[in-house]
Order: structure tokens, then C-alpha cells, then sequence
């Protein structure tokens, strides 16, 4: 059994204590239950400390009322949603000009929190070099996620640079199963526009339609995506940009619309310009989905992010992103770069 040094309130109200007052609390095990966890982890900070996942904008000391367990599935699609997807953000407007591309080596990463906990760490590495690039993608779980729906995603992309853009080649997905165990996706493209994808352990037949053919003509993977967005010169001001994205199971059209203008977080040991341009990237589900998560998730928001241009890099950088769900509020903010 999981266990976790927990307060129970209804333990202390059943006493007269007040909530986040410590007379009369007791420790108990944190269990899995279709109501939800029900309790906090015991950092040492007071209950007013723990945010309610029904209203991100308040903090308070009662968990909410039928707040949902995690789920491998729910984890996987925040992470989708606020990384992965999230990946061409970066981008500027326009379309790629006949610069070409100059070798360099970009390391970023990212600390990925739902109610202010921290329930993912990513981290994205690409290195360009004589006309080939490859770009590596590495999510973890940590936190509650961790101890109760322990997810591991790991993507490989290759490929080689045409004048100031990525063409892939072959992509290469590792994932943790729910069941246990790592089911592998691979993707080739060949001369001709056709994507060859091979799935192992392959999936229960029925439970998703597979996108054909003709619809993975003249897509690319969302690492590949990220690059053509975050490192192929282009000109005017971001929020202007759109890609058709398959991942080896699913297809997935992304575009990003202007939002505002606004901050940027600072970055400690990084001196990023505070300027940022937020962007909207919206998402829409073509083929692949399956029935459960499209009643699951009817409508995907669009993703809020926080877009900055490093003149020096001559990159654009979402340093922070953030994605509104049922249960609350999921960020992604950076927490180191490195441009080389």
C-alpha cells in the first residue's frame, strides 16, 4: 500500500480544530478511491497552502468534494496538451525563409505542475549539425502522478535539413504502459510522402481506427514540428503559425492565434527578456482518437503560452504555458536553457 505522511481534516473538525490547525491530526494512508486521493502531501506548509483543483484562482484549507484520482490516461493528456502539442508554440509567423540553418545545440526544459504541485518534468534536446538534425524528448512523472499513476514517455526524431527546414525521416516513441511495461512506436518516411508505423506490443484491434494513409501525407512529428518553429528563421511577430502533426497513432491539425501581450516569468540564472507575447495554440483531433477519450474530453481548450524571442539564440522560447482542464489548471514553465 501507498503511504504518505497525510493530515486528515475531518479528524481535526470532528475535534473542534480548526482546519490547518495542528491539535487533534493524525496521520493515515493515502489510498486510490473513485472520489479522489483526499489528502496532501505533508511538506510542512500550512493548509491554506493547497490549492482547491475546482477553482485555481483560490487557495483553501478543504480538499474539494469528489476531485478525481489521477489516471494514467488524464496524466498523459495534460502532458500531450501542454508539451508535445504545445511543441510548435514556439514559433514565429511567416514562412521560412532561404536562410539556411547554422549548427547549434538547444537544451530546454521544463517543470510541468497541476494546483501547484509538480506532476511532470520534460526535457527537450535537438543538435543540428551538417545537414542532419536530431532532437530527443523525455517526460517523467514526479509527485502525487508519480506515486499514483507512475508515467515515462521518451521520443527520438530524425531527419535531415533542407535550407531552413526539418524533414523527418524516422521517429522513434517509447511509453509506459498502464498495464506495465513499454509499448515502442516507429515511423518512417519514405521518398514518396507515405509514413510506415510499427507498434509494439501492438494494440487491441477496435479500440482506435487507423488513420490512413492518405491522411499522414505531408505531416510531421511534433518534435520535428518544434524545430521548424522554434529554430527555422522567419520573420514578422509570432502567433502565426499552423502544422498537421501524426505521432504514430494519432493525426492532430494544430494553428496558434494572437492573444495579448504580457510577462514573462523570470527564469533564475537566466537573464530572458520580461516582454512576451501570449499565444493561443489551438488543437483539433482528426483521426485516431479513441471513443473513450473523445466522450472523456469533448472539447479541447486552446493552450495559453507566454512566447519569448531570444535575439542573440535568434529563437523564439515559450517559457511558460498553461492549459485550463475540468480538474484545474496544469503550467508548464521553464526551468533551464541552454543554446550552444
Amino acid at each position: 500500500m501507498l503511504r504518505c505522511p497525510v493530515r486528515r481534516r475531518r479528524a481535526a473538525m470532528s475535534r473542534g480544530a480548526r482546519p490547518g490547525f495542528p491539535g487533534g491530526m493524525r496521520l493515515r494512508d493515502c489510498r486510490r478511491a473513485g472520489t479522489g486521493v483526499g489528502c496532501c502531501r505533508n511538506s510542512g506548509k500550512r493548509g491554506a497552502d493547497v490549492t482547491d483543483p475546482h477553482d485555481p484562482g483560490r487557495n483553501g484549507r478543504r480538499p474539494a468534494a469528489g476531485m478525481p484520482a489521477w489516471r494514467p490516461g488524464m496524466a498523459g493528456l495534460c502532458l500531450l496538451a501542454a508539451v508535445a502539442a504545445a511543441a510548435p508554440a514556439a514559433s514565429a509567423a511567416g514562412a521560412a525563409g532561404d536562410a539556411t540553418l547554422v549548427d547549434r545545440l538547444i537544451s530546454v526544459k521544463w517543470t510541468v505542475t497541476w494546483g501547484g504541485l509538480p506532476i511532470y518534468r520534460v526535457r527537450f534536446r535537438t543538435e543540428i549539425a551538417d545537414g542532419r538534425y536530431t532532437a530527443e524528448f523525455d517526460a517523467r512523472s514526479t509527485g502525487v502522478v508519480e506515486a499514483l499513476a507512475k508515467n515515462r514517455t521518451f521520443w527520438r526524431s530524425t531527419g535531415r535539413v533542407d535550407g531552413a527546414v526539418m524533414a523527418p525521416e524516422k521517429m522513434h516513441q517509447r511509453y509506459l504502459m498502464k498495464r506495465g511495461g513499454y509499448r515502442t512506436v516507429t515511423m518512417e518516411w519514405a521518398p514518396s510522402g507515405d509514413i510506415a508505423t510499427r507498434i509494439e506490443p501492438p494494440e487491441n484491434k477496435g479500440k482506435r481506427k487507423t488513420v490512413p494513409q492518405k491522411m499522414r501525407r505531408g505531416t510531421v512529428d511534433p518534435l520535428t514540428a518544434l524545430l521548424n518553429g522554434l529554430v527555422a528563421p522567419r520573420g514578422g511577430p509570432p502567433c502565426k503559425y499552423e502544422a498537421d502533426l501524426f505521432e504514430g497513432r494519432r493525426r492532430i491539425d494544430v494553428h496558434l492565434t494572437f492573444h495579448r501581450y504580457g510577462k514573462a516569468l523570470r527564469v533564475e540564472g537566466h537573464d530572458l527578456p520580461r516582454k512576451a507575447t501570449v499565444c493561443l495554440l489551438h488543437a483539433k483531433r482528426v483521426a485516431g482518437f479513441r471513443a473513450r477519450h473523445l466522450k472523456d474530453v469533448p472539447k479541447l481548450r486552446p493552450l495559453k503560452m507566454w512566447v519569448v524571442r531570444l535575439e542573440k539564440a535568434g529563437v523564439w522560447l515559450p517559457v511558460e504555458m498553461a492549459l485550463k482542464t475540468r480538474y484545474g489548471i496544469a503550467r508548464a514553465r521553464l526551468s533551464k536553457l541552454e543554446v550552444r
